[in-house]
């Protein structure tokens, strides 16, 4: 027996399309997860370089503090200072110290996060370099790449493939009433007895009758065409303006998104050019804490100014170290995302 279908009102037709767009929309998410997580791992490598500049210049506080101490003590011993100097250094050196465990915590759990992304054990080395880009300002070039890449990001393909589904839903709604059409071929040999070549009825009639006898009286064939036409009710009707509904708020969703997007691109180039000015200042304020340090040594080892003075110009130096670090991976991270952008 063999059944073909003639006419399905394109139910095989639309079938196969919204396999395509499952496809499709399938590896769009794939790029969007993996665009993602390649973000992630630049975040987290940023965030690593600057905790490892951050750790450097606080190992030297400490270090700088501990010579300062050094000095201290012989000038209490000399009775130049007082001990209540030598304490003040001495909780100074606490605080550096703290601090910098404190970063050195931060750094390992940034390394085993970004371990954890890429895959490898957490006990693995880690070796991160500095960007191989130089830290500048987003040029005219760059926004104009930022805003063409709009229309090829994943999250618009895929609320396009969305709208696609809603309009093949709407359209097999309105096909539930197409008729179908089906061919049926039916050949074979009648009665009930087929562990035999010849029936006994036949034989008890024939006793010579042969295979060639029990074809010519049983063997036949048929053909069928079976046409349905389904009949629609109100609940089809429903359904066929509910799915309307749906293709319309996809279509609304795929505007939006195009929309949104836009905003994004115009966010990382804002963030970029404000990253990147808040950088240039705290380079600024660096050299100027370096120089105030500079200066403040030299008033306190004339005897100019007290101990307290000293320790707040240090203290003034390592934050502005510290804010330089963290403009640093503001900017890196806004530049990449911007050259990121397919």
């Amino acid at each position: 027996m063999l059944d073909w279908g003639l006419a399905d009102g394109g139910l095989r037709a639309r079938a196969r399309a919204r396999s395509a767009l499952d496809l499709a929309s399938a590896r769009l998410l794939a790029a969007v997860q993996a665009r993602d997580v390649g973000l992630q791992v630049a975040d987290l490598a940023t965030t690593l370089l600057r905790l490892r500049e951050v750790e450097a210049a606080q190992r030297e506080a400490v270090s700088w503090i501990d010579r300062l101490a050094l000095l201290m003590r012989g000038a209490v011993r000399a009775g130049v200072r007082t001990t209540t100097d030598s304490v003040r250094i001495a909780l100074e050196r606490n605080t550096a110290a703290a601090a910098l465990e404190k970063t050195r915590f931060d750094a390992r759990s940034a390394e085993i996060d970004l371990m954890a992304l890429l895959g490898r054990p957490a006990d693995s080395t880690l070796v991160i370099v500095q960007p191989g880009f130089p830290d500048r300002p987003p040029g005219v070039e760059d926004s104009i790449r930022v805003m063409a890449s709009v229309s090829r990001q994943p999250e618009i393909a895929i609320a396009n493939v969305a709208e696609e589904r809603a309009r093949l839903d709407v359209l097999e709604a309105r096909r539930t009433t197409a008729p179908t059409v089906d061919l049926s071929l039916d050949a074979g040999l009648a009665g009930t007895d087929l562990t035999r070549p010849v029936p006994g009825d036949i034989l008890a009639s024939n006793p010579d009758a042969t295979v060639a006898d029990r074809l010519r009286r049983d063997l036949g064939a048929s053909a069928t065409i079976n046409v349905r036409a389904p009949v629609r009710g109100s609940a089809a009707r429903l359904s066929t303006q509910s799915k309307a509904i749906a293709l319309r708020a996809a279509g609304l969703r795929s505007g939006g998104e195009l929309v949104t997007q836009q905003k994004i691109a115009l966010e990382i180039l804002a963030r970029w050019r404000s990253a990147y000015r808040r950088l240039v200042t705290a380079r600024e304020a660096t050299v100027g804490a370096d120089q105030n340090l500079l200066r403040v040594k030299s008033l306190y080892s004339g005897g100019a100014i007290l101990l307290l003075d000293l320790l707040d110009a240090r203290r003034l130096y390592q934050d502005a170290i510290e804010r330089h670090a963290d403009a640093l991976q503001e900017s890196r991270s806004a530049q990449f995302r911007a050259e990121d952008r397919p």
